[in-house]
């Protein structure tokens, strides 16, 4: 995108919203140039509701729309929303992402290669 694109863009979304003068100056500042997004799409909102850590972010008293803000400016939930996306798996939640036990078996499968890795004469790393 030129940076008149991306200056559209933000205008545009901030109007859809409804975001008012005050917030959508802010919002063009926070979008042009700190390059961060204020406005997840649908389908990001639709798919975070399933993310154990937006879950967790929740419970912890963090609000939806800072969560799912948060979780759309970060890097390592816009990989995984890409990926699931990408595959056409946007409604389901990978297994290795749905449980504190299918996170620590993932772990334990981790700790387990680097030890065989290891014991092989091999560095893990």
């Amino acid at each position: 995108m030129t940076t008149d694109e991306i200056k559209q863009w933000i205008t545009k979304a901030c109007k859809h919203y409804g975001c008012s003068d005050a917030i959508a100056k802010l919002h063009f500042k926070q979008y042009v140039f700190e390059h961060w997004n204020p406005h997840p799409s649908a389908k990001f909102w639709k798919w975070c509701n399933m993310h154990p850590d937006y879950r967790s972010m929740r419970s912890s008293g963090t609000s939806e729309r800072e969560a799912k803000v948060k979780m759309w400016n970060c890097e390592c939930y816009n990989a995984q929303y890409r990926e699931a996306k990408e595959l056409g798996v946007l409604d389901e939640v990978p297994r290795s992402m749905q449980t504190t036990e299918a996170r620590a078996e993932r772990d334990q499968t981790a700790i387990d290669f680097n030890q065989r890795e290891t014991d092989n004469g091999r560095s893990p790393f």
